[in-house]
């Protein structure tokens, strides 16, 4: 197939339908929740949403790398799902975010968006807020990822195959390595200096 029409195909695939099943899955799950989970009391919604978003978050983050074949599955699911335990983990995956999401967004809006310069300008408030997050993403240098911050990284310790949490390792890491180039460098330097004053 023309290289071409296999990335028109895969663009209208990916954003036409796989967006459009992810935003009426939000979509339903969420208006679910602002039904049933305590209607007449936000906060207490958003509470319960970050109390199970966070634990599902970091369980889903620091168990990746375990291998997918896990001896407490039954033979018969092993034997015909053989991705059903990374499908369990992707919809895990799926309600932390959207929970997560939720809850901050509902205190956002109860706690943040009702102080006096939201209220007397919203326009600019929102401005002000989109400006300075992506300026802050910009800096970090996440804000051009489509799928999510940091999802473009590689975990050099294959610690996060799936979900990638590894900026802070990578800042880390590169900074060590110019620390030690720049040792290095000075020690090269005082070398050849003294070298060059000797003779």
């Amino acid at each position: 197939m023309n290289k071409y029409l296999s990335h028109i195909i895969n663009y209208l695939f990916y954003e036409h339908l796989i967006s459009l099943l992810t935003i009426l899955a939000w979509r339903g799950v969420y208006v679910s929740l602002d039904v049933y989970l305590y209607p007449t009391n936000e906060d207490m919604s958003a509470g319960i949403c970050i109390l199970i978003g966070y634990p599902l978050f970091f369980f889903l983050m620091y168990t990746q790398s375990f291998p997918n074949n896990i001896y407490l599955i039954p033979k018969f699911i092993d034997s015909n799902y053989p991705c059903f335990f990374q499908n369990l983990r992707h919809l895990c995956a799926f309600f932390s975010c959207l929970l997560l999401w939720r809850g901050f967004w509902i205190l956002f809006d109860g706690h943040i968006a009702t102080i006096s310069l939201a209220e007397a300008s919203p326009y600019l408030f929102y401005i002000i807020c989109m400006t300075l997050s992506f300026i802050i993403l910009s800096m970090m240098k996440t804000g051009s990822s489509l799928n999510g911050p940091m999802s473009h990284m590689d975990d050099e310790y294959d610690l996060f195959p799936l979900y990638s949490n590894c900026f802070l390792v990578k800042w880390f890491s590169r900074k060590k390595a110019l620390d030690d180039i720049s040792t290095t460098s000075t020690e090269v330097t005082n070398i050849e200096s003294f070298t060059i004053t000797v003779f």
